[in-house]
């Protein structure tokens, strides 16, 4: 169904900073589209995970203010934040050559969707219940079939069985190659299973500080893969062998880093792509609209009679 080169992923890999933000990166160094399906969108907007998201951050950084907070001037915030943060995801999709791609279906085409949702076992998806509408994961398999999209990314290892849904399609779905993968499997198809080349790209979309001391680097570089690991990138679920910690992409760059003897040039040399300052500034103006919304709303509880709480970051 697509003319484009490019991927879709799940609603998580899209909601959280880290994993957004080094897909993101990705995509514009490998010259790809990231697409967004009809479900992940409503996951995103209508049920307001993007907006979860950015709340809980807001929430983790009051917590460690330690200063109180009224429940009502709590909740005024969080509104605010979700207004923010859906602003911002409006925004990314309309700017131009945007890398994110919302996917359209018609009313028919949705048709379509449904019967092949339904025809999908449902032993291949855990925590389904008969007769409930379906939604979520099903319906983001089945879209991603309709649109015939190459790579759907997922890191729902625990809710969806990927060895034997692609071989069902294999057998079944006239498909010749895997179509979900996990994060870590995402990251080397696209780059062609080359770690030299995934380890540049992690260096340059991972790290937030750039220091001209190696040892700083080495310690930024180390706290990147360690959020990415939590982020999905590590591939472990509850259910995972011990052996297959080894599989994941990051433990194959952890590898690469701690044998690599030029690692303040190559982490120069990466932090220096050309692609670096897109995908961090679409994360700064999500800050900025968050930071603003939270101060207006700080000023108009003020204004009120409240107290003025800590600032947001």
């Amino acid at each position: 169904m697509f003319s484009e080169n490019g991927f879709a992923i799940d609603t998580n890999l899209f909601i959280f900073p880290a994993a957004r933000r080094l897909l993101h990166g990705i995509a514009l160094e490998t010259g790809k589209k990231i697409f967004l399906l009809p479900e992940v969108e409503r996951e995103i907007t209508e049920r307001r995970r993007i907006c979860t998201a950015e709340v809980v951050r807001w929430r983790r950084r009051r917590k460690m203010l330690g200063t109180p907070i009224l429940a009502e001037q709590a909740e005024a915030i969080a509104a605010a934040i979700e207004a923010a943060s859906l602003d911002w995801y409006a925004q990314e999709l309309m700017r131009p050559n945007a890398v994110f791609r919302r996917v359209e279906l018609t009313d028919g085409q949705a048709q379509n969707v449904e019967r092949i949702a339904q025809s999908l076992p449902k032993e291949f998806f855990k925590g389904l219940v008969e007769g409930e509408p379906l939604e979520g994961d099903p319906l983001i398999v089945a879209q991603a079939i309709f649109c015939r999209v190459d790579l759907l990314s997922t890191n729902n290892l625990n809710t969806i069985h990927h060895e034997q849904l692609n071989t069902w399609l294999r057998s079944k779905g006239g498909w010749n190659h895997d179509l979900i993968h996990t994060p870590s499997q995402t990251v080397q198809e696209i780059c062609g299973d080359d770690i030299q080349r995934v380890y540049q790209y992690f260096i340059a979309h991972g790290t937030n500080r750039v220091s001209e001391q190696e040892p700083e680097n080495r310690t930024e570089f180390v706290r990147a893969l360690n959020v990415l690991s939590s982020a999905g990138f590590g591939d472990w679920d509850e259910n995972a062998q011990e052996s297959d910690a080894f599989k994941s992409i990051v433990y194959r760059v952890d590898a690469e880093f701690r044998y690599d003897r030029h690692f303040q040039d190559r982490f120069q040399d990466s932090v220096a792509s050309s692609h670096r300052p897109a995908a961090i500034k679409s994360e700064i103006r999500l800050n900025e609209l968050v930071n603003q919304a939270v101060s207006e709303a700080e000023s108009a509880w003020a204004g009120e009679g409240g107290e003025l709480p800590g600032r947001f970051r």
